[in-house]
């Protein structure tokens, strides 16, 4: 009768071990699949953050092309020798332009993150 009551309490404690381990691997399993969806997540999110930049570029070097030649449509055959002359002074502006844009870009990036 005692042989029977230790085989049956073994039993129990074997049951109770692979229960355990059952649980832990769960645990595991389901933390992993919560990292790699963060880490998807995280992934996606710096993909929207570069391809926004990215348009923002574009749309500022597009809109920069419409300025140029909305000046240079506005300006009469007779005043493009001119031109010469003010064309230092717009590259001038122009990369002052490019480095306040720039600078907003650094500023909206680290305030994103």
């Amino acid at each position: 009768m005692e042989g029977i009551v230790r085989e049956k309490e073994r039993i129990e404690r074997e049951t109770q071990e692979q229960l355990e381990d059952s649980e832990k691997r769960l645990k595991e399993e389901r933390n992993m699949r919560e990292d790699q969806q963060k880490t998807l997540e995280e992934q996606h999110e710096e993909e929207l953050k570069r391809r926004r930049v990215q348009w923002r570029e574009e749309y500022e070097r597009e809109e920069e092309e419409e300025k140029k030649k909305k000046i240079c449509s506005e300006t009469g055959p007779s005043l493009q020798g001119e031109n010469r002359d003010i064309e230092p002074c717009w590259q001038n502006n122009q990369r002052s332009f490019h480095a306040a844009a720039q600078s907003l870009r650094r500023d909206e990036n680290t305030s994103e993150v």
